[in-house]
C-alpha cells in the first residue's frame, strides 16, 4: 500500500469492512474488540488490506453505478453478486498465500459471524442476512478445499459475462450518444 490506511472502530458495522473511494478506511466492528485474538485481527486485516491494494472501493463504487444505472435488469444483479464474492474469494486466497493456514483462516470467518450477531445486526435486512450467510457457507466451502476447481471454473464464467455486460454498456451509451449527435 501506498500510504498507510486508517483504522476505526465502528458501532455502526456487523463485519469489518473498507469504506471510502478517495482515502479508503478500514472499519472494524466493537463487537469484535474483546472477542478476537491479536492473529485473528491479522487475519481480518490482510484481508481489508487486499482489498486496499486491489482498489476494491473504486470498482465497488463503479459497480454500484452500473447497478443504479441497470437497476431493472436482473442479469446485472447476478453478475454484480457474482463479482462481489469473487472479490472476497480473491482477498480470502491472498491471505492464504501470506501463510495463513486456510484451516485457521475458516474459523476466523467463522468467529467473525458468532460477533456480528450482536445487537446492531438486527438492524440489517432479512435479504441482506440471507445473502451473506450464504457468501460465508461459499468461502468457508473453498477454503476448506470442497469446490476450489468449480469455484475456478465459475470465476471465468463471470469474469467473461462481466466483461460482455460491460461491453454492451458502452456501446449502448455510445450508440445513444451517436444518436442525439446525429439528430
Amino acid at each position: 500500500l501506498r500510504a498507510s490506511p486508517m483504522i476505526y472502530w465502528s458501532e455502526r458495522v456487523v463485519v469489518p469492512a473498507v469504506v471510502g473511494v478517495v482515502r479508503p478506511a478500514v472499519l472494524l466492528p466493537t463487537a469484535m474488540a474483546n472477542g478476537l485474538t491479536i492473529e485473528q485481527l491479522e487475519h481480518i486485516l490482510l484481508h481489508e488490506f487486499t482489498h486496499l491494494r486491489r482498489l476494491d472501493p473504486l470498482v465497488n463504487f463503479l459497480q454500484n453505478v452500473v447497478e443504479t444505472l441497470f437497476f431493472f435488469h436482473p442479469l446485472v444483479w447476478w453478475i454484480s453478486s457474482k463479482v462481489r464474492l469473487y472479490r472476497e474469494l480473491s482477498c480470502d486466497d491472498a491471505v492464504v498465500a501470506c501463510g495463513v493456514s486456510p484451516r485457521q483462516y475458516a474459523d476466523t470467518l467463522i468467529d467473525i459471524a458468532v460477533h456480528s450477531k450482536a445487537p446492531s445486526a438486527r438492524n440489517l435486512s432479512i435479504v441482506s442476512s440471507i445473502a451473506s450467510r450464504s457468501q460465508l457457507r461459499t468461502r468457508l466451502s473453498r477454503l476448506l478445499g470442497h469446490s476450489r476447481q468449480q469455484t475456478r471454473l465459475s470465476m471465468r464464467i463471470a469474469d467473461g459475462m462481466s466483461l460482455i455486460v460491460v461491453l454492451g454498456i458502452v456501446a449502448f451509451l455510445v450508440s445513444s450518444t451517436l444518436t442525439e449527435t446525429l439528430a
